[in-house]
């Protein structure tokens, strides 16, 4: 690097390693130089750096508009085009696997050894459990996708707390559903098990902690989706009809354990239709307007 006068020396009165100069593009030399720009290096490099610092600012223009664009479009967006497909996919799955539960469970009557050992011993006994533990997971990533589907509008408190409190209420659930699925049926399984299993079935089932832990989750689920229903009403994203149907489904999850088994069978198909129907209503409202 130098400076330079118009003539191509260096400028008098002035030490070289002192100045500020102009970086000599691809190091050309001075001869290089007076043949690109006559005798006059020095306009050379003032050009050189005006057309450097045009580039620049155009740079930054072109990347301002891009921004603005972006920006633009994604306020165009509709509501709806917001609104995640995975969690409707999610809530459309849970939903046959809430059906799968009942419509698979092996239903014996559980309060003799015979029936008791029939039913948890068996390969249905898990599969169906299992259904029912991924359906209540589901059932969280499909109420997100309420919550980002009800943000524009004044729904997006409620919806935030239906997701807190239905997530609440699952991770409450599944501790209860996992001992009733694998520990019973290693208890079953496992030799000389059979002598004790209707003790251990009364004393898990009915131990204090673990029944009120369950209730717990049972009745945040409850309130959690009676608040989806609530968001869904004030939002006006999709038809208030579908959340009820999904609301009523999961209040009446308490109380359908103590039914026999084709209510719980019915049930289940109840629960299926209003997270279908939830999931369907979902996807439709999150596709883009023509």
């Amino acid at each position: 690097m130098r400076t330079l006068d118009r003539a191509g020396a260096v400028r008098p009165g002035i030490r070289a390693e002192e100045t500020i100069m102009y970086p000599l593009p691809h190091r050309y030399t001075l001869d290089e130089l007076r043949v690109l720009r006559g005798d006059d290096p020095h306009a050379y490099l003032v050009a050189e750096h005006r057309g450097r610092h045009r580039a620049r600012g155009r740079d930054r223009r072109r990347r301002a508009h891009r921004n603005r664009r972006r920006d633009q479009e994604s306020l165009d967006v509709p509501a709806g085009a917001r609104g995640s497909r995975a969690g409707a996919v999610a809530l459309a799955v849970a939903g046959l696997l809430f059906v799968t539960y009942p419509a698979l469970r092996p239903w014996t009557d559980e309060t003799t050894l015979e029936g008791a050992t029939s039913a948890m011993t068996s390969t249905a006994w898990v599969v169906a459990h299992l259904a029912a533990m991924i359906g209540l997971v589901l059932v969280p990533l499909g109420v997100a996708s309420l919550w980002a589907l009800a943000r524009p509008t004044p729904a997006e408190p409620v919806a935030g707390v239906a997701l807190l409190v239905t997530s609440l209420g699952v991770c409450l659930m599944l501790p209860y559903f996992g001992a009733e699925t694998f520990g019973l049926h290693a208890v079953a399984t496992v030799d000389g098990g059979q002598e004790v299993l209707l003790r251990v079935i009364d004393g898990f089932r009915f131990q204090p902690v673990a029944i009120g832990v369950f209730g717990l989750g049972l009745v945040a689920l409850a309130v959690g989706s009676v608040l989806v229903a609530t968001a869904i009403r004030r939002s006006g994203c999709i038809r208030p009809a579908a959340g009820v149907t999904f609301a009523l489904g999961f209040a009446l999850f308490l109380p359908q354990f103590f039914a026999p088994a084709p209510v719980r069978i019915g049930h289940g198909v109840l629960v299926a239709v209003g997270c279908v129907w939830m999931a369907l209503a979902l996807w439709q409202a999150a596709e883009p307007a023509p």
